[in-house]
């Protein structure tokens, strides 16, 4: 595996300075290894990304990366190699899950890799909001190994806990931190390309934790791990500096579970009204993305959706957030299209 640029500081793992505040200061320019691969060609790029934090207690930063705000095409085209994931699911047949819309979003903020163990410690211990927390809930173990066995209602109150704690310890320029929108998360995810992947047209063993076993595409098959890994573990990100976007764990959204996202929201906000065919049972289900150490490369792909209920527990199961500031005019360093409303 590559090393992957580290910014974090002295308490947070590894270097030696400390990253500026999103909403504060301008970024700082960091360079990042992308990778993209077509019809069996490689080629990586170096690319420049800048890198904000959040202050989380105990000397602790969250890195965040600047997503801009764009159009994109969401959902697969009909030939892709992996739309079948849906057959085992009543509720999708005669739906096309992954039908392809434009979608326009404004800018957002998002964390670089999913929340580490270590920083789910730091926000779990902190006062209750709605709900208590385990401050120690992963069934594998390392401060640098993804958190998993959380449940989406857990999600939100670490997300909750972590708010209160920016808005004392940053007042008006403070941040506010949620789970992604399923639009969010793809359209950041795929960083501007259309393929499988955004490496590319397939994906390999030596790029991301999945079950290698299965090839996908042009690609080939290779070692499976059979276990989580650090995050950014792989020293690849995408072209906004987002890593493990594919496989490792499973990322929750805010939205619920609709097959058919034909009359979903067209502004990057999540869908939060139930569908009205679906079962209670079922349309409660929250949305989940990216993949997972132990599923085959299909399900890893950018546009692949699955859900499961909000307060499930699973040890593929992990998030990352999205960020957005409090209250814009106070941040006169940042550019107001690196602000998202």
């Amino acid at each position: 595996m590559r090393s992957f640029p580290c910014c974090r500081g002295p308490r947070g793992g590894c270097s030696p300075f400390s990253l500026p505040v999103w909403g504060a200061e301008k970024g700082l320019e960091v360079p990042m290894l992308t990778l993209t691969t077509s019809s069996g060609a490689l080629t990586t790029e170096v690319v420049t990304v800048k890198v904000w934090q959040l202050p989380l207690p105990g000397g602790l930063q969250l890195e965040l990366v600047a997503i801009p705000g764009g159009e994109f095409l969401m959902g697969s085209p009909a030939q892709e190699k992996g739309r079948d994931a849906y057959s085992h699911m009543p509720e999708t047949t005669d739906v096309e899950v992954e039908a392809q819309r434009r979608v326009r979003l404004p800018d957002f903020a998002m964390t670089r890799t999913p929340i580490s163990q270590s920083h789910w410690l730091a926000v779990a211990n902190l006062e209750p909001v709605e709900r208590l927390l385990n401050a120690d809930p992963a069934q594998a173990k390392g401060s640098e190994l993804p958190v998993e066995c959380v449940s989406w209602n857990d999600a939100r109150e670490w997300c909750a806990r972590l708010n209160r704690h920016l808005s004392h310890q940053l007042g008006e320029a403070s941040a506010v931190v949620e789970l992604p929108s399923e639009v969010q998360w793809e359209y950041a995810c795929r960083a501007g390309s259309s393929t499988a992947f955004h490496f590319g047209d397939t994906i390999d063993a030596a790029w991301a934790n999945y079950n290698a076993v299965f090839k996908y595409g042009v690609g080939k098959s290779g070692v499976y791990l059979n276990r989580i890994t650090p995050v950014g573990a792989y020293g690849l990100v995408n072209r906004w500096g987002l890593a493990d976007m594919h496989g490792n764990v499973w990322e929750w959204c805010q939205d619920l579970w609709h097959p058919s996202l034909d009359q979903g929201p067209t502004d990057g906000s999540a869908w939060l009204e139930p569908a009205a065919d679906l079962p209670e049972t079922i349309g409660q289900q929250r949305l989940l993305r990216g993949g997972a150490w132990f599923v085959n490369p299909g399900r890893c792909r950018s546009a692949c959706r699955i859900h499961v209920r909000p307060d499930d527990v699973n040890y593929d199961v992990g998030f990352r957030v999205v960020c957005y500031l409090q209250n814009p005019s106070v941040n006169p360093l940042i550019p107001q299209h690196l602000a998202a409303s």
